[in-house]
């Protein structure tokens, strides 16, 4: 079982069996002890799918619904505007695609210009483009879910 943070919502966690794939929702509130387990991954709900981002073994994953993906130094994750308001995710093996899901980007209101938060980026709304950044950047990609990451 790995445990993952919902993307969504800060109080929602997720326990993920990789052998099924089924995932077991709960929330902080109910069980706070929680908190002191490490996290290895990320989750979120995008247009009815189930999504999902980790590390097992060493290795990040990504997963959309049943497809699983091992994101390994060959890998490469794209990301493309397709038209308005509509990406493509894409994940290549040597150059060959493995996997590509179009979505429906999240609306963000209010636009990031307006938000006095100093820290928010627009991959805090698009779980795509959260997983497209981290694959693309050597030291996040290194550092993310290891055993120094908690759900505090």
């Amino acid at each position: 079982m790995i445990l993952l943070q919902s993307n969504d919502r800060f109080a929602d966690l997720a326990k993920l069996d990789t052998s099924t794939g089924r995932v077991s929702w709960f929330s902080r509130q109910v069980d706070s002890t929680i908190a002191s387990r490490p996290i290895r991954g990320h989750i979120a709900q995008l247009g009815g799918h189930t999504l999902c981002f980790y590390r097992k073994e060493k290795v990040l994953h990504f997963r959309v619904d049943d497809e699983d993906l091992e994101l390994t130094e060959e890998t490469q994750v794209e990301l493309v505007h397709v038209r308005d308001a509509v990406n493509c995710i894409t994940v290549l093996r040597h150059e060959v695609p493995l996997f590509a899901w179009t979505y429906q980007r999240p609306v963000i209101d209010p636009l990031l210009e307006y938000d006095p938060t100093p820290f928010i980026d627009e991959e805090q709304f698009d779980f795509c483009l959260f997983v497209y950044n981290v694959a693309n950047d050597p030291d996040r990609r290194e550092r993310i879910y290891t055993e120094y990451t908690h759900a505090d």
